[in-house]
């Protein structure tokens, strides 16, 4: 699903954001904005195999559903039909083909074409909310593109359950028992995630239907409270994102297959950055599958520069530091205030963010993240012995390294030392005597020294 997200004010950032390496470790990006784009962003959902996304505004009446360009990162018009309503979120369809945008002001869902940028039609709920008494959460497709499910947050009632919507005639056939905050679809599998706090309720998308929920959270964090959810591009894991016990940010890995989490995101560097609300409230993963990205509350850290856009090896399920130059904050998903993941480019080069005023000096924008490669120059010593040695790697855009590769995946290294954006120390693994490749990890894009490095026998003294 979108993979969704949120804020909102005025404004239009202009200028390029500037580049930091603080600690903790940070993501290695360059950083600018949407040109055009003049409204309080709330969601953004990225048209696949295209260069086309839609943005929403923030409870804006009147606002329109931005049309980008995101190969030039620019608006280039609006959706038509669209008009003098209260925008919430937008999704798109897996095949690309078709968008619900849900609108606060008519508790409706508008089907937008994505091939002419028009509603096409207009959906009620299936069970009519009060429109002044609740707020939606989020939509999502199954993975046949056939059916749309929005979830409806009630305050002080009974919630109406997960809206089922017949995308081909555009209507509400049903609801399914239950409340949720946020839903996510497997892209390989019939079945969804829909988070509600203590649990995560699997649902079943050919069937319409509830079968079970996500078994053995608990067991790797104590006390979580699911929030956001996300699939890997080939189905076989998902994040979910929420926070502890303690209101400290925490990602639960689960086998999507078993509907089983099988550990965790290690994010103890983030410990103390609650807010009275779930620490992280987005999640999602870039279309390669390599890297993940989730939202961290930021106001509520005992170092508020922990905030912001976690970067995840998605590999290896490790945190690579957050997204340098943005603000930060956050607060829920369908309230937050500050600096929330939109979503991913399909080339995953690209993140889009929301931002909003409250923590941004009063800008409100849509930030483009394009993370960028990094480069390694040098591996010194560039010799060593079979049984390993430390070696020192300089280069460019090091920050946010995660792993170094000696000879393949197999023989990685160990002590891993971020020193700044153009060095990091890292000790060789044993490996057989020969020459090896080094390979850099790193989220903007890994870098590999061809023979970087020969292991060598050493003969005892004479």
């Amino acid at each position: 699903m979108l993979r969704n997200v949120h804020s909102g004010a005025t404004g239009l950032l202009a200028a390029c954001l500037l580049i930091a390496g603080v600690s903790p470790a940070r993501s290695s990006t360059s950083a600018g904005s949407v040109s055009g784009y003049e409204d309080s962003p709330l969601s953004i959902a990225v048209v696949p195999n295209s260069q086309k996304a839609y943005a929403t505004a923030s409870f804006s009446p009147g606002s329109p559903i931005a049309v980008i360009d995101t190969g030039k990162s620019a608006v280039t018009g609006y959706v038509s039909g669209y008009y003098n309503l209260l925008p919430g979120y937008v999704g798109v369809s897996p095949d690309g083909r078709v968008a619900a945008a849900l609108d606060y002001q008519t508790s409706a869902i508008y089907i937008i074409d994505t091939a002419t940028d028009a509603v096409v039609g207009q959906v009620a709920f299936a069970t009519q909310p009060d429109p002044g008494n609740g707020y939606f959460s989020t939509v999502a497709f199954s993975r046949d593109a056939k059916t749309a499910y929005a979830t409806y947050r009630v305050l002080g009632k009974d919630d109406p359950g997960l809206t089922v919507i017949d995308v081909e005639n555009k209507k509400a056939t049903g609801s399914i028992d239950g409340w949720g905050i946020s839903i996510a679809s497997s892209p390989t599998q019939d079945k969804a995630y829909l988070t509600a706090g203590s649990e995560v309720a699997v649902i079943d998308t050919k069937q319409n239907a509830r079968r079970g929920s996500v078994q053995n959270m608990q067991q790797y964090v104590r006390g979580f409270g699911a929030y956001a959810a996300a699939f890997s591009p080939d189905g076989r894991t998902a994040y979910i994102g929420g926070s502890d016990g303690n209101q400290n940010p925490a990602i639960v890995v689960v086998d999507a297959a078993k509907d089983t989490a099988t550990g965790a995101v290690d994010l103890s560097e983030w410990a103390g950055c609650g807010w009275g609300g779930p620490s992280v409230f987005d999640v999602i993963f870039a279309p390669d599958g390599k890297t993940a990205f989730a939202q961290l509350g930021g106001a509520g850290c005992r170092n508020p520069d922990q905030g912001g856009t976690l970067v995840i090896d998605a590999t290896t399920n490790t945190p690579g530091g957050t997204i340098p130059g943005l603000p930060l904050g956050g607060w829920t998903r369908s309230w937050s205030n500050g600096t929330s993941v939109l979503a991913a480019s399909p080339d995953s080069k690209r993140v889009y963010l929301a931002l909003i005023g409250q923590f941004n000096g009063d800008r409100d924008y849509i930030a483009v993240a394009n993370l960028v490669p990094a480069i390694a120059k040098t591996a010194l010593p560039s010799s060593g012995p079979a049984k390993g040695t430390q070696v020192t790697i300089r280069g460019a855009n090091l920050q946010g390294t995660t792993a170094v590769y000696f000879g393949g995946a197999d023989y990685q290294g160990k002590d891993l030392v971020v020193v700044s954006d153009s060095e990091i120390t890292v000790t060789a693994p044993p490996h057989p005597v020969g020459v090896v490749d080094v390979t850099v990890v790193n989220p903007g894009g890994n870098a590999t020294m061809p023979n970087g490095f020969t292991y060598i026998t050493i003969l005892p003294a004479p």
